[in-house]
């Protein structure tokens, strides 16, 4: 790294800047084409070659994504790959069955799509008409090995009283789907020795836990990630979600009336608790299965919609009204909508919501299912890491609609992907604010990162395990995504957020509309190291993106694809920070403005960035200083020895700057309003270097022109 570093200095030396003249073109005129026209280059040239990715794989990674490959060997095809899903994403949520909708397109990103149509494969369970919930009850105790005597049937009769039928029909239904989950979690786990099962479930709540014993789970993570049976988890978790699509229909759709029916019963999986009236209640949520509460401003604690124990797999909390307190301590290994080796779920209807916790929370999933839910309110998320959104070895889905809200986490949370993870977090709309905490010091950056700034994983960030640095096992990443559909929002990080990927991962950040502000230190706002692919996509408002060193707002280093795209709106990009330095003259200390290069669509060591702006009069504060600025606004940083055969011969850099429309300030002296301009890097060069900025009045890019 420190080499790289160096070498990004060095290459401020320019082979060559020309700078063209361009006439005012029509919005039919396609800008990158013309751009590359210009300086003798085609788009054709802008690729990778698949056979090279194979090679890589082969020897740098296991578990990587099939469709990868098909994202990395055509870059100028990145754009619309991550629309198609921001899409997805943001058109899933309002149906009836949102839920299950958004599992399974994480599902079908990890390439484990089961059950696409369960309404034509789900069949019924076989519950007893006359005592439905009663029968539910006595299934879960004979599936699990337990014997269940008439005096308990008694006991369970007499809790239940006149509760009405279709309450009994739809908890029993929930409780033969739990069963049945718990079955299809030990199938996942088959190829696994099944005496290592314990251990494993203790080490897999060590790996997103502080001080947390990485070589302890280094043989786990290598071992269960490829002989985990991850078809046969997410398809236990089918039945369960459309069991609670049918106590939501009985409680607000079919309107039974559930005042006064109020019961806790037991199970050999926790309890089931049914409280129909609205007094407020306390939960430890460690000692349960269910909890559907109607009413009251309820306190949860402990491992609510948590898989607090192996034996334990399935954890759901169902909370139809009340502004409701969700508190879980360093003491709890996870929370709050967290699956590990199972499924944890969290809906919560309506309400101002305050959520709390450490660890492995808030929708965070581990060789498991978490999915939380509130469907209304100004809500607040707090959390320290691996949260909000973040999955390793499986699904995690954080989904917020409406109201303003407050999201709070250090490391690894807000859309966060590790290996064969999906992690998701989507807000519909309200005034939001997204902090993946940079100065509080918890993770601080190492290599010439920035010592005095956390290393965040957040805020759309996929991430792998880089195994040559170590003991050579490598494991490709997964794919984070922060997606906010409306509001006027702000985003705050330290290294590697806001779009950002690492070893083989997919980091996006979809913004669809408002007046938004990103603040962040390096690797951000679509920064991308490593055979990463990231996209930031804002899609309207005026926007202020504040990246204060290297490798950020469509910089890709190292075999990287990086795409940071604004749509509308009058920007301004604020690429500086301020250091201390001593005068030379007086021996005092003063603050002079510095950066850190590969800045706003730039690339070193064989990555390709793009950095396009359409519409509006936008602001482009960037540094023109010599090793302070100048490596950015479409620079191309070619440093391979043309003597030596390496793959990195056969790739290319790239680095495309596109600003179309508008009157824009720009502080180097380069860059123009109607003019273009071609910037590569000294060392080496040769015709794998592309590196272009061009600034035009009209015109239109086909890649994302969706």
């Amino acid at each position: 790294m420190k080499r790289i570093l160096a070498w990004i200095c060095c290459s401020s030396i320019l082979l060559s800047v020309f700078m063209v003249k361009m006439p005012a073109y029509a919005d039919s005129v396609d800008v990158l084409g013309l751009a590359l026209d210009t300086y003798g280059y085609e788009r054709s040239e802008i690729k990778n070659d698949p056979m090279i990715l194979e090679a890589l794989i082969a020897t740098e990674a296991r578990m990587v994504f099939p469709w990868f490959k098909r994202w990395w060997s055509a870059p100028l095809d990145v754009p619309k790959h991550a629309k198609q899903l921001s899409n997805a994403v943001a058109s899933l949520w309002n149906r009836a069955d949102g839920l299950f909708q958004q599992f399974l397109m994480g599902a079908s990103r990890t390439g484990n799509t089961v059950m696409a149509i369960p309404s034509i494969k789900l069949e019924p369970w076989p519950i007893a008409k006359d005592e439905p919930l009663l029968d539910g009850i006595k299934h879960v105790y004979a599936r699990m090995g337990y014997d269940f005597s008439e005096y308990n049937a008694e006991a369970v009769r007499k809790q239940i009283g006149d509760t009405p039928k279709e309450i009994q029909i739809a908890l029993a239904d929930f409780l033969y789907s739990s069963a049945n989950a718990v079955k299809y979690r030990d199938r996942a786990l088959r190829n696994y020795p099944r005496e290592k099962w314990e251990e494993a479930f203790r080490l897999a709540q060590s790996l997103s836990g502080e001080g947390m014993p990485l070589k302890d789970t280094d043989a786990l993570v290598w071992d269960l990630g490829q002989n985990f049976d991850y078809k046969d988890l997410y398809y236990g978790a089918i039945p369960l979600m459309f069991s609670i699509f049918k106590i939501e229909d009985v409680i607000l759709k079919e309107k039974i009336a559930t005042s006064g029916y109020d019961f806790e019963l037991d199970t050999p999986l926790g309890k089931l608790a049914f409280q129909g009236s609205t007094k407020s209640n306390d939960y430890f949520g460690d000692d349960y299965l269910l909890i559907v509460d109607c009413g009251g401003n309820d306190i949860y604690t402990g491992a609510a919609a948590a898989t607090s124990s192996f034996y334990r797999p399935v954890s759901v909390v169902l909370d139809f009204t009340g502004n409701d307190q969700y508190i879980a301590s360093k003491r709890d290994a996870c929370a709050q909508g967290a699956g590990i080796f199972g499924y944890g779920i969290l809906i919560d209807y309506e309400g101002h919501d305050t959520y709390t916790a450490a660890y492995h929370a808030q929708a965070a999933a581990t060789w498991g299912v978490g999915l939380l839910w509130d469907k209304a309110g100004d809500d607040t998320f707090k959390s320290r890491i691996f949260s909000q959104g973040a999955a390793q070895y499986g699904i995690a889905n954080l989904v917020n609609i409406g109201g303003n809200d407050h999201y709070y986490s250090f490391y690894m949370s807000q859309g966060y992907g590790y290996t064969m993870g999906y992690g998701l977090l989507l807000d519909t709309e309200g005034n939001d604010r997204y902090i993946a905490e940079p100065f509080e010091l918890l993770t601080p950056g190492v290599l010439g990162h920035n010592d005095n700034v956390n290393y965040s994983l957040s805020q759309g960030c996929g991430f792998g395990r880089r195994g040559d640095l170590y003991d050579g096992h490598s494991m490709g990443g997964g794919i984070g995504i922060l997606a906010d559909l409306a509001g006027n929002d702000h985003y705050t990080a330290g290294i590697y957020a806001q779009a950002s990927g690492y070893w083989f991962a997919v980091g996006i950040l979809y913004d669809r509309e408002g007046d938004d502000k990103y603040e962040s230190y390096f690797f951000t706002q679509s920064g991308t190291a490593h055979m990463g692919i990231t996209v930031l996509l804002d899609e309207a408002g005026n926007d202020f993106y504040n990246a204060r060193q290297a490798i950020s707002i469509g910089g890709a280093h190292d075999i990287s694809i990086s795409w940071h795209i604004d749509i509308g709106g009058n920007d301004h990009y604020q690429c500086w920070y301020e250091e201390e330095v001593k005068d030379p003259d007086t021996g005092e200390m003063k603050k002079q403005k510095t950066s850190g290069g590969i800045l706003i669509g730039s690339s070193t060591a064989n990555g390709m960035g793009f950095a396009v702006n359409i519409g509006g009069d936008d602001i482009y504060e960037v540094l023109d200083i010599k090793d302070r600025g100048q490596d950015s606004m479409g620079y191309a940083n070619y440093v391979v020895d043309p003597k030596a055969w390496t793959i990195r011969n056969v790739l290319p850099a790239v680095g495309i700057f596109i600003d179309i429309g508008g009157n824009d300030t720009y502080f180097r002296d380069i860059c123009k309003n109607n003019t273009s301009w071609q910037q590569e890097s000294k060392r080496n060069h040769c015709r794998n270097a592309i590196g272009i900025g061009i600034d035009i009045e009209e015109g239109y890019l086909p890649e994302i022109t969706w």
